[in-house]
């Protein structure tokens, strides 16, 4: 479980700092028209987006930085994830939690971030976190910066928090 830690918090460092590149900056002409109040947010903005529309936002700022494929799997899934928990409690149940989005997306079966070849660069699960956090700096106040982190602190606790409350803490408003 914590090379899967890794893997996301390396892909989400990867998503913040796309976010604020010049393609990033480009990305409210990208999904102009798209909002779905509702749907799957985008991390580091307030974008709520129809699931295919954020997928396809979030795997073209990911693609610089990881492997497309993986890139692609992760978006996906992710907004697929976020806009089904949105939706759960509506339906009287609880949604999907981290580790099925993990294990959705490939992380969880993930060669080890020291394997040549890996789906994002190698990362330990310290390292990972510290470029977390540089990366959400420029756009997160230090208690929100906080409550981030603190999800990768246990593992465990991350894999079992349903994907709505950790997209929640994601989002920018």
């Amino acid at each position: 479980m914590v090379e899967a830690t890794a893997v996301l918090a390396a892909a989400l460092a990867a998503l913040f700092v796309a976010g604020t590149s010049p393609a990033g900056i480009a990305l409210p002409a990208r999904v102009r028209g798209h909002s779905q109040p509702g749907g799957a947010r985008i991390p580091g903005t307030s974008f709520e987006l129809a699931p295919t529309v954020a997928a396809g936002a979030m795997a073209a700022l990911l693609e610089r930085h990881c492997d497309a494929t993986f890139a692609q799997r992760f978006a996906e899934t992710l907004a697929q994830a976020d806009a089904a928990s949105r939706a759960a409690p509506g339906h009287g149940q609880t949604g999907p939690t981290m580790t099925e989005v993990l294990a959705l997306c490939g992380v969880a079966a993930a060669p080890s971030p020291s394997t040549a070849g890996s789906a994002v660069p190698a990362h330990t699960l310290a390292s990972a976190v510290g470029a977390l956090a540089s990366a959400m700096r420029p756009q997160f106040r230090a208690d929100e910066e906080q409550r981030v982190l603190a999800c990768f602190e246990q593992p465990s606790a991350l894999a079992a928090m349903p994907v709505r409350d950790f997209m929640a803490l994601l989002v920018r408003l």
